[in-house]
């Protein structure tokens, strides 16, 4: 049972990068429609109706009685309302390419204050394989894109939705009280009520709140937008990474982050007609072999040949 609850978490892991990969095409899709505050309160808003509609028909259950909402109201400040905050105004702030590659630090800075909060060691094989993934991520982005923006309040908002993260990911392991959909719901919750009172207090200010009411129901784009943002990138992603925190725990879960990069290029590249570099392949494999590594040791069997093997840790 531990070995198929660790291999679900595995898939899981990389599905969330996936799914996170394509989001950005659905982002970009949507910011020339709508803000980001805006988008941000239609894709929350869709995912806790969503969610809702799930337990009203009983297909998930939550025991609303026994939630310790103290921790979960922490947990979810932390992610999504404070990473998304600061990612998408740090995002406004600098380049793709800058924002691609600090957004990239968060298996680093995860490591850091995993062994920081839950005293949990990572090994030198993880942070060999982190690492080699990060400087994939960056060979990647910068044949991609070297432009620079020098913006010190951009920088600085990036950097603080990656330590939201990297904070959230351990608190999160650590969380075993509440159960992956208690915490996906206040996630969704807190993220709803945040972004959708700043949504409409933007929408008063500009003069156009019934455009935001009817924005979903006017453009089909935005609406496949907050679709697939709501429910597949937030109810299914923040279920899914949240088990395989539970699971495989918060620096090998983080450690399948660059395949987001590799998703998110391909993508880009093939439905959105983006240039295409040859050495991009070599920032990609350097980024697989460090996912790879971070995730495999080796070890010598009785025969003193080296064997690869998952870690059980």
């Amino acid at each position: 049972m531990a070995n198929k609850n660790k291999t679900i978490a595995i898939i899981s892991a990389i599905l969330v990068q996936v799914i996170f990969g394509f989001s950005f095409l659905f982002t970009k899709m949507s910011t020339d429609i709508a803000s980001p505050l805006i988008l941000l309160s239609w894709r929350f808003a869709t995912a806790f109706i969503f969610l809702n509609l799930l337990i009203v028909f009983k297909l998930v259950k939550i025991n609303f009685k026994q939630l310790n909402i103290k921790n979960l109201l922490l947990l979810s400040s932390l992610y999504p309302l404070a990473y998304f905050v600061f990612e998408t105004y740090g995002v406004q702030y600098t380049t793709a390419s800058e924002s691609s590659i600090i957004i990239a630090l968060i298996p680093i800075a995860t490591l850091v204050f995993t062994n920081i909060t839950i005293k949990e060691k990572p090994k030198k094989i993880q942070i060999i394989g982190i690492l080699l993934a990060f400087f994939g991520v960056v060979f990647v982005v910068l044949v991609k894109d070297v432009e620079t923006s020098f913006s010190i309040l951009g920088y600085f908002l990036l950097i603080l939705s990656v330590i939201s993260f990297a904070i959230y990911s351990p608190l999160a392991q650590k969380s075993n009280k509440s159960t992956q959909i208690e915490k996906t719901y206040f996630m969704l919750a807190i993220g709803t009520l945040f972004f959708t009172v700043f949504a409409l207090l933007e929408s008063y200010q500009k003069g156009n709140m019934l455009e935001y009411f009817k924005l979903p129901f006017i453009n089909l784009n935005f609406l496949l937008s907050i679709l697939y943002l709501g429910i597949i990138a937030s109810v299914g992603a923040f279920l899914m990474i949240n088990y395989s925190i539970s699971v495989l725990g918060s620096n090998k879960t983080v450690s399948f982050n660059g395949i987001c990069t590799i998703v998110a290029v391909s993508a880009s590249i093939i439905f959105l007609k983006e240039e295409f570099n040859v050495l991009q392949i070599f920032g990609m494999l350097l980024i697989l072999s460090g996912v790879y590594i971070a995730n495999f040791v080796y070890k010598k069997n009785s025969n003193s040949s080296i064997v690869l093997e998952f870690d059980k840790n």
